[in-house]
């Protein structure tokens, strides 16, 4: 008979998420001082976002696309705001 592992309790991911920013001596200025569960989920699904929507929208088991861009559409702001910039960086170059 298989054995599996018991699954991991909410406190159990608090915990090795504080373990985890602790030995990567990240630093979370708020209330709980380390990366919480929603954070984590957030920033890897924002991270999948930058380089792949869709992929992004079926990890994160959003209901659909809108869904995903509405949680996400930040990121999008921060890319375009960087592409200005390089182009006001090109107009300053001459």
């Amino acid at each position: 008979m298989e054995s599996y592992p018991p699954s991991i309790t909410d406190d159990g991911v608090r915990r090795r998420l504080r373990d985890l920013c602790e030995e990567a001596e990240i630093n979370i200025d708020d209330a709980h001082g380390y990366l919480v569960p929603h954070g984590a989920r957030r920033g890897a699904i924002g991270e999948i976002y930058r380089r792949e929507k869709e992929e992004a929208a079926d990890l994160g088991r959003y209901a659909d696309m809108s869904t995903t861009k509405a949680a996400y559409s930040h990121l999008d702001v921060e890319k375009q705001a960087g592409r200005l910039d390089d182009h006001f960086d090109a107009i300053d170059d001459n």
